[in-house]
């Protein structure tokens, strides 16, 4: 028996270990040639500069997003032209901090080749960003189980090798049991979505279990039944009706035969 989130099983990080150890190594080199670029500059400097440049960025996307949402209501004639002249004055106001700030930080980082330092920054996201692939890799490496249930089958056994796709674990969910029927197409006006119907298993012979229509296939199943009368009626083709079990409680295991009594049946 397992409960969602679970663990599964882990696969062999080995590998990947190498691959962090690696990629923390070229983030660390990165880091120190960035640091050694920017050196003839004051770091605060240089984060304050950047810092005071994100911010006036972040002031013009917001004002650039609540013009382009407001100007088409000013062109439905829904709102007043001097609302719209205000803000755009505000917008123009943010993108001459935005200027502003960028001098700025170019200023602050005159001390360096800015191309350089910019190669390096790029770098050093680069080495981040591998960094956190592996990392990644890493945590998907352990498999835990996505919903409660018990576990029917387990294909591998530890230290096996596995392909992409292979299937490893089997888990059966009891909560969502169900019944399948086939019905004669003379049969089937009598049944429709959401009747209740009685559920009876050679297993609990003393035990009526309960079930609701869930679905009613449209595609005959072809499952035929030939006529052997002497009025040769026409031969019938039956459909798939499939049946929710309302409470199981993990008593009907898949792959039983059970009885299934209709309303119209009792």
């Amino acid at each position: 028996e397992v409960k969602k989130g679970d663990i599964l099983l882990e696969v062999d990080k080995k590998d990947l270990e190498i691959k962090k150890a690696q990629a923390e190594a070229g983030v660390k080199g990165a880091k120190a040639q960035l640091d050694k670029a920017i050196g003839g500059a004051r770091s605060q400097q240089i984060e304050q500069a950047r810092a005071a440049l994100e911010q006036a960025q972040a002031q013009v996307d917001l004002l650039e997003t609540k013009y382009n949402r407001l100007y088409p209501l000013y062109e439905a004639e829904a709102l007043p032209e001097d609302q719209l002249d205000e803000l755009r004055t505000k917008l123009e106001v943010a993108r001459l901090q935005r200027e502003q700030a960028q001098a700025q930080l170019d200023l602050v980082l005159e001390g360096a080749q800015a191309e350089e330092i910019a190669a390096l920054e790029s770098q050093y996201e680069l080495a981040l960003a591998k960094l956190d692939e592996v990392l990644a890799l890493i945590e998907d490496s352990t498999v835990t189980s996505p919903c409660n249930g018990t576990i029917t089958l387990v294909g591998v056994e530890e230290g096996e090798f596995v392909n992409t796709g292979m299937p490893i674990i089997t888990i059966t969910d009891y909560s969502d049991a169900w019944v399948k029927v086939d019905v004669y197409e003379n049969q089937l006006s009598k049944i429709k979505i959401g009747d209740e119907v009685e559920i009876k298993s050679s297993a609990y012979p003393d035990k009526v279990f309960s079930g609701q229509v869930l679905t009613i296939n449209k595609n005959p199943d072809f499952a035929i039944k030939k006529s052997t009368d002497e009025l040769n009626e026409k031969d019938l083709i039956s459909y798939s009706v499939k049946i929710k079990l309302m409470e199981n409680e993990g008593q009907l295991f898949p792959g039983m035969r059970v009885d299934v009594i209709f309303g119209s049946e009792k």
